[in-house]
């Protein structure tokens, strides 16, 4: 069954709290994003905190390429990437957040 983490209420809870807005009796859906996401296996939860961008892989070798390119701020997508560079930090740092906060 595919798992989801979402940054905030995804756009169903979002309407569940609009509705509960009206009526009080109707679901959460903060206890929604809750029960949703209890399930979300631990050990890609772990993955995420230790995520590098540029050791990761891709489904195609330019993608890889690509995006590491355009985390960098090349303009040619298509050159070889830097093996390390700043913005892979930052981009690390920030999954790696987004994972913390879901822990």
């Amino acid at each position: 069954k595919p798992q989801l983490l979402t940054e905030g209420l995804s756009p169903a809870e979002q309407r569940m709290e609009e509705e509960r807005k009206i009526d009080q009796r109707r679901p959460s859906g903060w206890d929604s994003k809750s029960h949703r996401e209890a399930t979300f296996p631990v050990n890609v939860i772990h993955k995420g905190l230790i995520v590098d961008v540029a050791r990761a892989d891709a489904s195609q070798k330019i993608d890889k390429v690509r995006i590491l390119n355009c985390i960098a701020g090349e303009q040619d997508l298509d050159e070889t990437p830097h093996p390390e560079h700043t913005r892979y930090l930052e981009v690390n740092r920030g999954l790696a957040g987004v994972f913390a906060v879901a822990a």
